[in-house]
């Protein structure tokens, strides 16, 4: 199965982009765009944007070589929330709307979310609750 540099190396080289010229267009060093190519560094969800937008592809393909994950929004939703130590759902289940699953799922969010660290999760979730507020005031 191809590996995340692998697919990068790939796509690149079906560009006929330098590893040079890819790290000046994606805004990383070349030695970063090596050890990533060489499966010795994992990007953050940035830099995998970036590639993803000069490559012509999606970041759901970098990182899974296809669609996203195939866990369910709800099931994202409580796993981020238990990661965080919010989880006060019922036992059955989620109380999620169709209409927070159609922005999530329509933006692709949990997955991004999904990859980051419980410090940047929190920063985001902190975020989100002042703009919130700003916007009932």
């Amino acid at each position: 199965m191809e590996k995340l540099g692998e697919r990068i190396r790939r796509l690149r080289q079906q560009k006929n982009i330098s590893q040079r010229q890819f790290a000046k267009l994606v805004g990383a060093s070349p030695g970063l765009i090596s050890f990533i190519e060489r499966d010795r560094n994992k990007p953050n969800y940035q830099i995998v944007g970036r590639m993803a937008k000069v490559l012509g592809t999606t970041s759901d393909y970098l990182i899974y070589g296809g669609e996203a994950s195939s866990e369910s929004t709800e099931e994202l939703i409580k796993r981020l929330k238990k990661e965080l130590g919010t989880d006060s759902s019922p036992q059955n289940g989620l109380s999620v709307t169709q209409k927070e699953r159609e922005i999530v799922e329509n933006h692709n969010i949990l997955s991004r979310l999904s990859r980051l660290s419980r410090t940047n999760l929190e920063i985001v979730l902190d975020v989100l609750k002042r703009v919130e507020r700003f916007q009932k005031a």
